[in-house]
């Protein structure tokens, strides 16, 4: 071996020796080679675009004119996007990787119990309401009296559920963005080919809801 080679092998393992992590040396983690592991960032992606477009949407319609059967789609889908989410966790924990994707979940729970207070609020409306009724106000006590008042307790556990938005989902997106960074090159492939994907789904599956 000639001298630039020595030279270049010898520049070559002082740089590996340096590396804080394999993909500084063009390597992905050596946990991520499963095909475990490979379906996590895809899961991911589906959980993370169903809370996008629900939050979206939550966040834009007006309470008077969200319904029950609106209510029951969107926990429909927030419960399998969470379902999705602790899958992914799982996964991980069985395949040994270090991962922390407790904000997802936990913010899926959030929605998750809500929409199902909602759901139940307007289950109760419904079944109190005499649809024919247009005007509940100065009613005396019967069905259309406990329609209205079951229809502005859901108004208002929506504006407080739309007020806790605000709040929550900048901080969302800042450790999304962190937690999207910590991804390598293929995982992010991953996620984001899954991503754009699945949003379009979940945006058409939700068209109609609240309009």
């Amino acid at each position: 071996m000639g001298t630039p080679d020595k030279k270049r092998l010898k520049d070559l393992r002082s740089k590996f020796l340096q590396m804080t992590s394999p993909q500084e040396f063009g390597q992905e983690r050596k946990e991520n080679v499963t095909i475990i592991s490979r379906n996590v960032p895809p899961m991911l992606a589906r959980a993370d675009a169903s809370f996008l477009v629900l939050t979206d949407l939550l966040r834009a319609i007006p309470p008077e004119k969200c319904s029950e059967p609106d209510y029951n789609q969107f926990r429909t889908v927030a419960e399998e996007a969470y379902t999705m989410a602790k899958d992914a966790d799982l996964l991980t924990k069985a395949d040994n990787i270090q991962a922390d994707f407790s904000d997802l979940t936990g913010s899926l729970a959030f929605l998750c119990r809500h929409l199902k207070v909602l759901q139940a609020a307007a289950e109760a409306k419904n079944s109190s309401c005499d649809l024919r009724v247009g005007i509940c106000a100065g009613l005396p006590p019967g069905p259309e009296s406990q329609c209205c008042f079951y229809g502005k307790i859901t108004e208002q556990i929506l504006q407080n559920l739309q007020r806790a938005l605000e709040k929550l989902c900048p901080a969302f997106q800042e450790k999304r963005r962190q937690f999207l960074e910590s991804l390598t090159k293929s995982d992010m492939e991953r996620f984001t080919r899954a991503h754009e994907e699945f949003l379009t789904h979940c945006k058409k599956r939700m068209d109609g809801s609240a309009s």
